[in-house]
């Protein structure tokens, strides 16, 4: 499991962990893993992108945007196996006020 400074949701069976830098390992993993599988879904990624630094600032980004309120990304694992991450959900264009609205994304 992740250690986080804030709190972490779970679901009869999901644990939900919030971005953050220290879980860049196993997100480029996550990546890594399901390239092939990913790249019907995703925009078109570059050999950058697969590399701990790439996504270790992605992470911090992720964060960032989470304590300004404007995003909030919420990476997966199941509770039997919380050391691998298996997806993720953002929430994003996070919209405060009487409308109340988001961006959902997986």
């Amino acid at each position: 499991m992740f250690k986080s400074t804030r709190p972490s949701l779970q679901s009869q069976r999901l644990h939900y962990f919030l971005a953050q830098p220290n879980m860049a390992e196993k997100v480029l993993a996550y990546y890594r893993d399901n390239a092939e599988f990913l790249k019907t879904f995703s925009p078109r990624r570059d050999e950058g992108f697969y590399t701990l630094q790439h996504q270790k600032q992605i992470l911090k980004n992720q964060r960032t945007a989470a304590k300004g309120g404007s995003s909030t990304t919420f990476w997966l694992a199941r509770k039997e196996n919380p050391g691998e991450l298996i997806g993720f959900v953002s929430l994003n264009g996070i919209v405060y006020g009487s409308f109340r609205s988001c961006y959902m994304s997986y």
